[in-house]
Formats: C-alpha cells, sequence, structure tokens
C-alpha cells in the first residue's frame, strides 16, 4: 500500500489501494485476476490501471461479496514484453470495512498455429490455419541447422478457413515449419 492518494475520495473511509511492479511476457496478449470483496464497499469502486491507464472499473454496489469472482480477459498486448505497474484498489472513500483480495493474476497467449501435412499421390498438401496470418511456411533437410531453413516458394492458396501448398515429394527427408 501506499503512493499518491486517488482523486475522488470522500466521506470518512479512506480508498485502499496497492501498486505492483509486474514483467508482462513478451508474447500475452490478455491477463486476468480473481477477486473477492468483503464487507460494504458503499458507493466505491474497484479500480485495476496499467502504468496509469484504467483497464477495469466496477461499482460495488453492483458486486456480490464473499464470493470469488474473475475480472475477465484484459487486453494486455500494448504492455507486451514491458515492465509495467498494476494498480488495484478500492476507490471513492465512502467505505469504512470493506477489503479487496486479489489473486490468480494469468496471462494469455496465443498459440502457435499448427502446421498439418497430408499425402496426396506423389505431393504432400501442408495446411494451417486462416488466422495465422503473418507467419510463412519453410522448409529444410536438416531440422536441426537455423541457417538452412527456407521460404517455400509456392503461395498459400485460402481454402475454406485454412491456407494450403501442394508441394512434390522429395526423395530426400524434408521438414516444414511456419515462422514468423
Amino acid at each position: 500500500m501506499g503512493g499518491p492518494v486517488p482523486n475522488g475520495g470522500s466521506g470518512n473511509g479512506k480508498p485502499v489501494y496497492v501498486w505492483i511492479p509486474i514483467s508482462v511476457p513478451a508474447d500475452a496478449v490478455s491477463m486476468s485476476f480473481d477477486f473477492m470483496l468483503e464487507g460494504d464497499g458503499c458507493d466505491d469502486s474497484i479500480q485495476a490501471a496499467l502504468n496509469g491507464t484504467n483497464v477495469l472499473s466496477l461499482e460495488t454496489t453492483l458486486i456480490q461479496t464473499n464470493i470469488t469472482l474473475n475480472s475477465g480477459l484484459i487486453n494486455v498486448s500494448q504492455y507486451a514484453g514491458a515492465n509495467v505497474e498494476l494498480f488495484l484498489g478500492i476507490d471513492g472513500g465512502t467505505s469504512t470495512n470493506a477489503q479487496l483480495t486479489v489473486n490468480d493474476l494469468l496471462f494469455y497467449m496465443n498459440l502457435p498455429p499448427s502446421l498439418r501435412a497430408q499425402t496426396s499421390g506423389n505431393s504432400i498438401v501442408l495446411t494451417w490455419p486462416g488466422s495465422a496470418s503473418g507467419f510463412l511456411l519453410q522448409t529444410s533437410t536438416n531440422m536441426t541447422d537455423t541457417n538452412s531453413w527456407a521460404s517455400v516458394t509456392n503461395v498459400p492458396v485460402s481454402v475454406g478457413l485454412q491456407y494450403a501448398v501442394t508441394n512434390s515429394i522429395f526423395d530426400s527427408a524434408r521438414f516444414y515449419r511456419l515462422s514468423k
């Protein structure tokens, strides 16, 4: 607890707040946390902010007390890979006995797209989700040599909700991957 007092407090109670330094993972797109309000929040609100930008505001009169709730997904993509300050608190200053407990801060990432391969006669058909924009299909004969990967020259075709590339099957082993 500590730091400057948020504006807007009134009444006999005091706002309860905390600033927590956190590191947002480089590939994070959203976060969530669990919270519980105990006591009477009166006309106050629960606030959450990242680097001073409000990301959640809930009036305490609308929150069921003594039950663990979840914040829902909060977009953090603009903070990915950065150290930020997370502000959490009860703001307004009218409550005299409210308590906020926050736990289970979770970050969510988009999983890399899966690449599927299927043979068709003397060809191999490679497919991946159409939502995987910005990924390039690459090939190599040596999976462990990072310098041997080269982009496949075939232009992917959009088929339904996925991309597809058809290549001839080679006599030697060939590996494929999606790279961004």
